[in-house]
């Protein structure tokens, strides 16, 4: 809820984040700006009020002048439950008077929620037999179902089963995580209750749930009055419990029964719970919390969660969800189950968050048999079709501990179809035209009752002719039918143009929906319900394309060919993390490189998710290198460190195996704060990033760290890179290069912070690590006949250098441990001989040690690269949707195309082939060092704390053609620039050209 008028500032964020409304109240507060042209260099003034017309207000707190656009809010302390407005004014004298306005708000405090935890009776699940393939299995038993008898059985005849199986010998078939009655996960929860007829200022709804557990997943969706308003939670870092807040100010009814509908899955501990804090023009704040049981009353003294009358009186009911999704098949891992949505619409409650329907699941009528097109419907009366009012829900034990996720919040956006293809067997392929994370929505229009629709449109046939067909589809009913769907998504296509629905990771994303007659507007429902004419799905999958198949009757093939004519009736109902795609972008004149910068760029959009993670096809785990290669992507495109914050810290907390992975989480906080400048992670968790250093593997005689190489499998395994088929040979030994190269850098980054924090002592000693490790390393690791490092010593710090010199030893020593100037021309050499000779994550390793040693041509031309397999061309060529973890799945059987660290591009073309790089924390001083060759022309903007950075750099043709640049500098910044070997400084704020 925001109101913005003509002002001096934009970009206002709070605690990094866009008007947060569920701030931990006990935690500081800083905002921060852009300034723009009007207002370049301040002074600002900021102010907080009460109420949302702040010109008509004195603001609760005040600010002095401040001179730089960033401000902690010192001495102000938000209530819990609360809600304010933030102006950021221009504090000169002859100002021009504006205001942009933002509002932001706090989570009720830890021990303040006036709410208890709850879920759905047990003893409402609908009790039934689960076939070996549930998509054979029938619905709920007869007995359960309202209508009686269903005489409507869907057959899918002309399916066949295929394998997923990955084809490498290295990666066998696990066992997928497949729970016997994984139905009784479902819940559906209803609360309702009546607003106070007042003038709602604000309201928030607060939600967390558990266990994530089980699907490595979100564990409810929330609507309120027919609005979808958020999901969640995210994982915990530990054994809190995490809530998310959402602004749903414009849904609220004053005066009239509002109703929050929930729908829920997990295998483990089964709670929710939510509070509404609702603000009221008068000045109250009101609070409507999950409850089992009676209604909450005002005033009960008995009740717990009296508080002076502020409690909203409602109640909560629900019933497990099996009725319409029943047990299924997993369309997980061996690392998470999550089941298949076998959608029955005959028992789901499209009345959820309706506040008008007397109850969530109105009476459907008797499905017609579809035995021809034309068919009679003999309807039940209302008395056989009446269905009982929900029982109570039950209460759950409380949370230990409720922690306010300091994140924004995902949201859901309808992403269009691309293209639709119909096949010669009469199914239809949607390709989105990239990946997206979540399922679908399907608008049946064609479904609805009607005498007759003809639709016609140009679609593409099957790849086997490769010719266009006009597809016309007419369905004549005089009343509404029964059909079936399979769905299945996929990541890429098979060869014979189908859906890859059985992936090579071993997932198999396929489900059916049984629409029941009438396309779900069921008799008796509510208008309000009867106007949803939507499904959509609940969970979450990774896919770039849909195959929906119908059943063998002729209302589902009819159904089928309408979504092929109307291929805009379904879309992506796309997971995504808010994105600032306005502040970065990336041009040259080579449109390989624009297409690879695009296609990482939509990797990051489409998986950043609620926490960095792997990939979410798979493990759906944080791990530490890939969140250090995600957080430096993600901040090339947005100025927003909070989701990598959190991710992180939750690594830091959750070390996985490898040994240099901790490392990489020392490397992600010193380039966050020199992306940020802020030090409050580094300050926050300085003791536990101490303790992530090697130390214990010191070797103090020779200053390197020595160890035994383990397994890279288990803790302090050395890994080097993965698969093993991409570490180019490299030999394992007690005294391993790339270890040391890593550790140094770790070590170096380390003093840059302990210096920073005030840790002058710790910062000598770190320093000095480094210093002697990097020495060493050049002492004993290089090999002067082969101008390479060598992949290690092979007993300890007095053993023989191996006699092997992988691709790998080399790129990290360039990258991390500065190597003397002598020996960068050969290291060059010998690097340019191997080419990619290592996987992705190691790609991104060696093209920023190319960039920062001055081989730019090298590096622009290994991003460039259409070599099969290993290049970012090829993933493109597969079809894949998002960058995947290996180059090719002949190389990396189980490979998905979900892993958005494998999108190294998106900084690397930036930061190396325009040279964009802070050189003082928060780019308060940056460098530009153009690399373009063999390109002459290229462009970038990245986003800064202060205002977006913006280079265009043009070669001249020519074995000496000159470089001219045009450059737009920040205010409170600096540009050190250096072009053609000249290099000039420029203050900002200034556009210059040079």
């Amino acid at each position: 809820m925001s109101c913005t008028t003509a002002s001096h500032v934009r970009h206002i964020r709070i605690n990094d984040r866009i008007e947060p409304v569920d701030l931990d109240p006990a935690k500081p507060i800083r905002v921060r700006w852009w300034p723009t042209a009007e207002s370049e260099t301040g002074p600002w003034r900021v102010s907080i009020y009460s109420r949302p017309d702040v010109t008509s207000l004195q603001p609760i707190w005040q600010s002095s002048p401040v001179d730089v656009p960033t401000l902690d809010l010192d001495g102000f302390h938000p209530l819990g439950s609360s809600r304010y407005w933030l102006t950021v004014d221009d504090a000169s004298a002859d100002a021009t008077p504006s205001t942009a306005v933002v509002t932001f708000g706090t989570a009720p405090a830890e021990n303040d929620w006036k709410a208890t935890p709850i879920w759905a009776d047990p003893s409402t699940a609908i009790q039934h037999a689960t076939a070996a393939d549930p998509s054979e299995a029938e619905s709920p038993c007869e007995a359960a179902s309202p209508s009686g008898t269903d005489q409507y059985k869907p057959v899918f005849s002309h399916l066949t089963e295929e394998s997923s199986d990955a084809g490498d010998a290295f990666f066998q078939r696990p066992t997928i995580k497949q729970t016997e009655h994984n139905g009784l996960g479902w819940a559906f929860l209803r609360g309702v209750f009546t607003a106070p007829d007042q003038p709602v200022l604000w309201a928030t709804l607060h939600m967390t749930a558990a266990s994530v557990k089980p699907g490595r997943q979100f564990v409810y969706r929330a609507w309120l009055n027919n609005a979808f308003v958020g999901l969640g939670p995210t994982f915990p870092i530990g054994d809190e419990a995490r809530t998310d807040g959402f602004d749903v100010t414009d849904l609220i009814r004053p005066g009239k029964r509002n109703a929050i509908g929930v729908i829920a899955w997990t295998l483990e501990d089964q709670r929710f719970l939510a509070q509404l804090d609702l603000g009221l023009a008068d000045g109250s704040v009101l609070h409507f919390g999950t409850d089992a049981g009676s209604p909450i009353r005002n005033n009960d003294n008995g009740n717990k969660h009296d508080n002076g009358g502020n409690i909203i009186t409602g109640e909560w009911t629900g019933i497990v969800g099996n009725g319409a999704y029943p047990d299924s098949l997993s369309t997980g891992t061996q690392y998470c189950e999550s089941p298949a949505e076998d959608l029955d619409t005959r028992f789901y409650p499209f009345a959820l968050s309706d506040p008008d329907a007397t109850t969530p699941v109105a009476a459907p009528a008797t499905p017609a048999t579809p035995a021809t097109q034309t068919t009679q419907t003999t309807q039940t009366t209302p008395e056989a079709a009446s269905v009982p009012a929900w029982p109570a829900a039950i209460a759950k034990p409380a949370f230990a501990q409720l922690v306010p996720t300091p994140t924004d919040k995902v949201a859901v956006e309808y992403k269009p179809a691309a293209k639709a293809t119909l096949t010669d067997n009469g199914h239809v392929i949607l390709d989105f035209g990239r990946a997206w994370m979540g399922g679908i929505r399907y608008v049946p229009a064609a479904l609805r009752p009607a005498a007759q629709t003809e639709n016609t449109t140009q679609t593409e046939n099957t790849a086997q002719t490769g010719s266009a067909a006009q597809v016309t589809s007419a369905t004549t009913q005089t009343e509404p039918v029964p059909i079936a769907l399979r769905i299945r998504y996929g990541e890429v296509l098979n060869a014979d143009g189908s859906v890859k629905y059985q992936l090579s990771a071993f997932n198999t994303y396929e489900e059916t929906w049984r629409i029941a007659a009438g396309a779900h507007a069921a008799a008796g429902a509510h208008a309000a319900a009867e106007s949803r004419k939507d499904l959509e799905s609940w969970g979450l999958k990774v896919f770039r394309y849909v195959e929906i198949i119908g059943a063998d009757d002729p209302a589902s093939q009819a159904a089928v060919q309408a979504i092929a004519s109307h291929p805009e009736s379904v879309s992506a109902a796309a997971i995504v993390y808010p994105i600032n795609n306005a502040s970065a972008e990336f041009h040259s004149d080579n449109r390989t490189l624009n297409t690879v910068w695009n296609f990482c760029r939509n990797t990051i959009e489409a998986f950043n998710g609620p926490i960095y993670a792997d990939s979410w096809t798979r493990e759906r785990a944080a791990y530490e290198a890939d969140a250090w290669l995600q957080w430096r992507s993600h901040l090339a495109l947005d100025d927003a460190p909070s989701l990598g914050e959190y991710s992180i810290d939750y690594l830091i907390s959750n070390r996985t195996w490898p040994t240099e992975w901790p490392l990489y989480l020392i490397l992600a906080v010193h380039d966050g704060w020199m992306s940020t400048g802020s030090l409050d992670q580094a300050r926050r968790e300085y003791g536990r990033l101490q303790s992530l250093l090697p130390d214990r593997y010191l070797d103090e005689a020779s200053g390197l760290i020595v160890k035994d190489p383990g397994d890279s499998s288990v803790t302090d395994g050395d890994l080097v890179d993965w698969p093993p088929a991409e570490r180019d040979g490299f030999t394992f030994g007690r005294v391993n290069t790339v270890i040391n190269a890593l550790s140094s850098q770790a070590y170096a980054d380390m003093a840059d912070l302990a210096r920073a924090l005030g840790h002058a002592e710790d910062a000598d000693h770190f320093a000095a690590v480094a210093k002697r490790m990097r020495e060493a390393i050049h002492a004993r690791l290089f090999d002067d006949f082969q101008g390479a490092y060598v992949d290690g010593l092979d007993t300890g710090a007095d053993g023989r250098p191996i006699d092997h010199a992988a691709e790998h030893a080399s790129a990290f020593a360039l990258a991390f441990a500065e190597v003397p100037a002598d020996r960068i021309p050969r290291i060059g050499r010998f690097l340019a001989a191997k080419g990619m000779a290592c996987s992705v994550y190691t790609a991104a390793v060696l093209l920023e040690g190319l960039y920062r040693a001055g081989f730019g041509e090298m590096a622009n031309r290994l991003i460039a690269s259409h070599e099969h397999p290993r290049s970012w061309w090829n993933m493109i060529l597969s079809g894949a949707g998002g960058t995947s973890e290996g180059w090719d799945v002949s190389i990396k059987g189980n490979t998905t195309y979900s892993h958005p660290w494998a999108a190294s591009p998106t900084y690397l073309l930036p930061q190396g082939m325009l040279g964009i790089r802070p050189i003082e924390p928060g780019y308060r001083v940056f460098a530009v060092r153009p690399q373009l060759a063999p390109n002459h022309e290229a462009s970038a903007t990245i986003p800064t704390p202060y205002g977006p950075i913006s280079v265009a750099a043009a070669r001249a043709k020519g074995k000496d053609g000159r470089t001219a640049l045009t450059l737009t500098v920040p205010a409170f910044t600096t540009a050190e620039v250096t072009v053609d070997g000249a290099t000039s400084r420029v203050e900002g704020p200034a556009t210059v050209t040079l």
